[in-house]
């Protein structure tokens, strides 16, 4: 039943993996409560009732603790089948311990109340731990088992009785279930390729959206060519916009929305289209960006321009702002524009970068600005291609003096051949941090002052 594709096949099992380990975090949740919920009546269900106390203290609880615990490990995930199987094991043995410390009595290991509280466990395994057919099997044979061989060993009940009544219907329980667990299966992996096959045709729809819409783009140059393009259009993209992430929306002369695809409605926080069309699309718009966009939208429509874009914040139904690019094409109609079409894409992110780097590039200007030693930046010719202003102040010479100048033409004739052998022992060694730091006294040309300088 496995997929041929290695990939498809890994995925598949990542997913069953993650869901079982869902599954295996409620089934300890739920296991601790009925566990805690009934210590109060062991005592009253036998004289015994104090080892079942133990139980499910000592027992139940930590192997519900250390499964949950399990579950929610990215580490242990891998292994998640093996872990739910124990628990369900566990608990089963824990349950069956338990009733047997009932014994005799009217709630023991053969009363309604045992036999219910197995079968429960034994439909648990296949329902509702989410594990797959063979394991699954396998945990409610082992589990019949012990059950089975715990009657005959603790309890007073007529073997063969127990053999033609309860044992059967465990059995038959166990023989339907899994059998509805091997449909599970083959129905979930059904589900899985088909959600593949769904998420491949979504992907191929918004590349055809994409590259239809550029070329829509292109052709509304010609008024009447793009209007009659759009209306033939209009029935055969439908289906292809609405799946696309891309904000998709129509707008009359006046900016109130004609149209808007899901992603616009969802980015908006309105459940459908419906709420959003009539409104204004400035409503939408930040105070601070409107005036700019209602610039733009009004300098397109009077001057006809075929494409223009933009950039400003839009307001959702919370309240929240977010950034976003917004292409814009007029609609045009017997020679006049009638509405705009529009495409927008979230930049957020990207804003939130150019912002980080504007504060990184103005810190970096305040500080070799203020800076008293001399920096410099040259190429393996000695070309300057960056200094510190400082410079102004040690020698004389402004940033603009000295870029594009050669790095040695103010050295001392007498110092020129040590510096450049000592600045070529430093270029020659691969510019490593390490290698590269080397003391050298000079004197500038200028006033022949004395300079230590440190390449890097």
């Amino acid at each position: 039943m496995a997929f041929a594709d290695r990939n498809k096949e890994e995925k598949f099992l990542s997913q069953h993996r993650d869901a079982t380990a869902e599954h295996l975090g409620w089934a300890c949740l739920l296991g601790a409560a009925i566990m805690i919920g009934f210590i109060w009546q062991d005592t009253l269900m036998s004289a015994s009732g104090y080892k079942a106390i133990n139980i499910r203290l000592f027992g139940a609880l930590p192997v519900s603790a250390l499964a949950w615990y399990l579950s929610r490990n990215l580490v242990a995930r891998r292994f998640i089948s093996y872990i739910s199987a124990f628990f369900w094991l566990s608990y089963a043995c824990f349950t069956i311990a338990i009733f047997i410390t009932y014994e005799p009595g009217p709630y023991g290991l053969t009363s309604s109340a045992g036999l219910g509280s197995f079968l429960l466990i034994l439909f648990g395994i296949f329902a509702f731990s989410n594990l797959r057919f063979l394991a699954s099997l396998l945990v409610g044979l082992l589990i019949l088992s012990v059950y089975t061989v715990s009657v005959a060993l603790w309890t007073k009940v007529v073997f063969v009785d127990f053999i033609m009544g309860d044992f059967l219907t465990a059995v038959a329980l166990l023989i339907g279930a899994a059998v509805k667990t091997l449909f599970t299966d083959r129905a979930r992996r059904r589900q899985f390729e088909t959600s593949e096959q769904l998420s491949e045709s979504y992907n191929t729809v918004e590349q055809q959206v994409r590259e239809r819409t550029s070329e829509l783009t292109g052709e509304i140059t010609s008024r009447k060519h793009a209007e009659e393009t759009l209306r033939k259009s209009e029935d055969r993209l439908r289906t292809l916009i609405e799946g696309t992430q891309a904000l998709i929306l129509s707008v009359d002369i006046n900016g109130y929305f004609t149209y808007a695809n899901d992603s616009v409605t969802r980015v908006l926080g309105y459940k459908s289209s419906e709420e959003v069309i009539g409104k204004s699309y400035l409503h939408f718009v930040h105070t601070e960006d409107r005036a700019r966009v209602l610039n733009t939208f009004a300098h397109q429509i009077s001057t006809q321009q075929p494409s223009s874009t933009q950039e400003f914040r839009v307001i959702d139904k919370k309240g929240e702002s977010k950034w976003f690019s917004f292409l814009s094409t007029p609609v045009i109609k017997d020679g006049q524009v009638v509405g705009q079409n529009g495409v927008a894409q979230n930049i957020s992110e990207r804003k939130q970068l150019e912002e980080e780097l504007m504060k990184s590039e103005e810190k970096f200007r305040l500080i070799t600005e203020n800076m008293v030693d001399c920096i410099a930046l040259v190429d393996t010719s000695g070309t300057y291609q960056y200094v510190t202003p400082s410079y102004s102040k040690t020698l004389g010479y402004g940033p603009a003096d000295m870029i594009g100048s050669n790095g040695f033409s103010l050295t001392h004739p007498d110092d020129l051949e040590r510096v450049l052998n000592s600045a070529w022992k430093v270029m020659s060694k691969g510019w490593s941090k390490q290698t590269m730091k080397r003391d050298f006294a000079t004197r500038m040309a200028t006033m022949y002052p004395w300079r230590s300088w440190r390449g890097y």
